[in-house]
């Protein structure tokens, strides 16, 4: 028979106890003393736990803003963008609907990048090569059109209209 633990009191060892005596207080201690332990621990491992978990949130959150940070230079809808050819002429709007090609860049020589209405392609989205784009100018919130004869104006069409609508080629991916 193996002997029990010094902090488990024995119904026959309650009996012989003296209570108020030293050997009372002796085992009350013992147990008292076992019971602080177990609460340490639990306090500990919640403490423990606690700290991971949070120090796996931060992991997250950077891994979330890195996953942004290596997209931060791409095109997005709802990015502006000026259009600028070999020359440094920018590609602008004048408020009758013409387009020209100018020497200065200006804030009217910014072009809005929409969705096509048609590809339902959320604002903040990367723009992909390929995916159907519109562009919105700056005056009078006209739209870039290729007509059919191979000019470029601005026209106030619905953006939906065939004109209106391009596409970036040459390329895989994210523009």
């Amino acid at each position: 028979e193996f002997p029990a633990p010094p902090f488990v009191m024995l119904k026959e060892d309650l009996a012989q106890a003296e209570y108020g005596g030293p050997a009372f207080y002796r085992e009350k201690k013992v147990v008292f003393g076992a019971i602080a332990v177990v609460c340490l621990i639990v306090v500990g491992c919640v403490a423990v736990t606690s700290t991971v978990q949070d120090h796996q949130e931060r992991i997250t959150m950077l891994q979330e803003s890195q996953k942004e940070s290596q997209h931060a230079d791409v095109l997005r809808i709802g990015d502006k963008i000026a259009l600028k050819n070999a020359y440094n002429n920018y590609l602008v709007t004048i408020p009758n609907g013409a387009m020209r090609a100018i020497g200065a860049e200006h804030h009217w020589e910014e072009y809005e990048v929409l969705s096509a209405p048609d590809s339902q392609v959320a604002a903040g989205s990367i723009v992909e090569y390929g995916q159907p784009i519109v562009l919105q100018s700056f005056i009078n919130k006209m739209f870039v059109t290729a007509r059919s004869n191979g000019l470029l104006t601005a026209r106030s069409y619905h953006p939906n209209h065939k004109g209106n609508i391009f596409s970036l080629s040459n390329g895989k991916g994210a523009v």
